[in-house]
């Protein structure tokens, strides 16, 4: 059994409720764990990995955007801004995202428009016009929502591109109908977001008008956008006057999800579309996208690092990225159930400081135990499972680039087949992409040991395949 005192001698009050209220037997473990969905603001199980991380990316993402904590200034960009917010799936990006955003929300900062374009838009068919009919959709539901009127002026020149340009079209002239007649009475702000939101759910669902109100929308692009910068400066104005913010802030969670081909087209092809709009956003990446070795001159970019348990210099354990994985599983599986902290540990190893893969072992080591608690033994099954996942999207050549990064972390270059694995999670990246290590639970693959058995036998050191 784990000794909470030993382990968190300096815990808070909250720390030590939030522990004694961690489900405490294994099926409510089970039960409990959810590791697809960001923590929202205010849950107690949220924790702290600024220094687990061991990079400032805080500190980074407030000053790109013009703010700094410590003496509460804020100076935003004059021009557009669209970052890139990257780090592996499941490493906490939705989370911290939603947290900094929600500091930067302040009258004498942004006015923070949240949208998680998951449920929004079509991610294994996504376009530039998807994603910014998405936003704007958001956008009117956020003024709408907060009770913000503009100028009339402003939104009839926005509608009347839908009008003109969208709900003439002779090719769709039936939807157009549809969609005149759903919106009913409606006015202002309160008809644009319905627009939007009967367009974005038409592209999303592949209706057989998708492709038309794609065309339609991109051969007026221009107009488009336009209307939009005249729209978000007309908002930007009033928000200002009523003290709601000093900018407006678009924080786009989701497109982090997006696969090869989809991610190239949106982040690389389409990229001069996509950042044509005169705004300040931020845009989850996937991190392929980063170790692609792709120019993405048109974006800034700051990455998520992984939680690091070991300092890579001298190989030693990294106490605070310890405490901060102990104190993540120990919030949702009570310290009862643990027959020692050597397999907590052991648990936390197999991680390799992946956040939601702690959360998938916990999961996998529940269903495995033999007895009331969780022991060696079942973590090393629930290793063995999660190997097995990742296993299903691997090759045999893909396990000897892996065994190579494991003998040389810094120096395997950048090709089609380590953009893969990278997107796939197999190759944990750190230190902001400097370092690679192979996932560690791969290393209990037969695959994995027999490449790594002809690289310790190759004379030149390098694997023959």
């Amino acid at each position: 059994m784990i000794d909470l005192n030993a382990l968190f001698p300096d815990a808070t009050p909250e720390q030590r409720r939030v522990f004694d209220a961690a489900p405490r037997t294994l099926l409510r473990v089970r039960a409990a764990i959810n590791y697809k969905d960001a923590l929202p603001v205010g849950d107690p199980r949220y924790v702290d990995t600024r220094l687990a991380r061991d990079e400032r990316f805080q500190r980074l993402f407030f000053r790109t955007l013009g703010y700094d904590p410590g003496s509460q200034s804020f100076v935003p960009p004059e021009a557009s801004l669209h970052l890139l917010f990257s780090g592996h799936v499941g490493c906490g990006k939705s989370t911290e995202l939603l947290r900094m955003s929600r500091e930067l929300h302040a009258p004498d900062r942004y006015w923070v428009v949240q949208v998680d374009v998951i449920d929004l838009i079509d991610l294994h068919d996504a376009r530039y016009s998807d994603i910014w009919l998405a936003i704007v959709q958001a956008f009117m539901e956020r003024l709408r929502d907060d009770g913000v009127e503009l100028p009339g002026i402003v939104l009839n020149r926005f509608r009347n591109w839908f009008s003109e340009r969208v709900l003439s079209n002779d090719s769709i002239r039936e939807y157009a109908a549809e969609v005149r007649a759903e919106a009913g009475v409606e006015t202002g702000i309160p008809l644009i977001a319905k627009y939007l939101a009967k367009f974005t759910s038409s592209i999303r669902t592949g209706s057989t008008h998708r492709e038309t109100l794609r065309t339609v929308i991109q051969n007026t692009y221009g107009e488009f956008v336009d209307s939009l910068k005249q729209l978000i400066q007309a908002a930007t104005q009033t928000l200002q006057q009523r003290g709601k913010g000093q900018r407006i802030l678009f924080v786009v969670d989701g497109t982090d999800r997006l696969k090869g081909d989809d991610w190239r087209r949106l982040f690389v092809d389409e990229a001069n579309q996509l950042t044509l709009i005169d705004a300040i956003v931020v845009y989850t990446a996937p991190l392929a996208l980063m170790s692609s070795g792709q120019r993405l001159d048109l974006f800034e970019s700051l990455n998520l690092p992984m939680v690091k348990l070991r300092d890579f210099t001298t190989g030693d354990p990294r106490s605070s990225a310890y405490s901060a994985m102990r104190e993540m599983v120990l919030k949702r599986c009570h310290a009862s159930l643990f027959d020692s902290d050597r397999t907590l540990g052991a648990l936390i190893d197999y991680s390799g400081g992946h956040m939601r893969d702690a959360l998938r072992l916990l999961a996998y080591a529940s269903v495995e135990a033999d007895g009331p608690s969780i022991d060696a033994n079942a973590v090393h099954s629930a290793a063995l499972r999660l190997a097995s996942d990742y296993l299903k999207g691997l090759s045999p050549e893909d396990f000897h680039v892996l065994v190579r990064a494991a003998h040389s972390p810094t120096n395997i270059g950048r090709d089609a087949t380590i953009t893969r694995l990278v997107e796939f999670g197999a190759l944990l990246e750190y230190n902001t992409g400097s370092w690679r290590q192979p996932h560690p639970v791969l290393r209990l693959l037969p695959g994995y040991r027999d490449a790594e058995a002809l690289q310790q036998a190759s004379p030149t050191g390098v694997a023959v395949t």
